[in-house]
């Protein structure tokens, strides 16, 4: 029964990515947010130059790539957080009790791909 009413709950319109975007605003600080904006505006406008060569342009990626793993971790903290302090009280009957109410599965790749698949999303032509 729990199971089921936990499900009830859930914001069916939330996707990962707004889901995602929501953590980021909550739990980064401006901040960092900025400084990764100034780092990537400062890669695409060396990216775009004659003068640019692979290693200029990775040893300007790197920092973007270590400020996203760093900004990575802390919205991965804030959402393991987000499900801890969901933990009913134990004096709520109906078998809800000491559940969380709310069960977040977050999967963080591991180094090397990690950091690729980063440098990959830097890439991006986006804003």
């Amino acid at each position: 029964m729990a199971d089921h009413l936990v499900q009830q709950r859930t914001p069916r319109d939330w996707t990962d990515e707004r889901f995602f975007a929501f953590v980021l605003r909550e739990a980064v600080p401006d901040e960092l947010l900025a400084r990764l904006d100034v780092l990537r505006e400062d890669y695409m406008y060396l990216r775009n130059s004659p003068e640019a060569t692979d290693a200029l342009l990775q040893s300007r990626k790197q920092p973007m790539v270590e400020l996203l793993n760093s900004i990575i971790d802390d919205a991965l903290a804030a959402i393991g957080e987000m499900q801890r302090l969901s933990r009913l009280p134990d004096t709520i009957q109906y078998g809800l009790g000491g559940h969380e109410f709310l069960q977040i599965t977050c999967r963080r790749r591991d180094g090397e791909q990690h950091a690729d698949r980063l440098a990959t999303v830097l890439d991006d032509d986006r804003p």
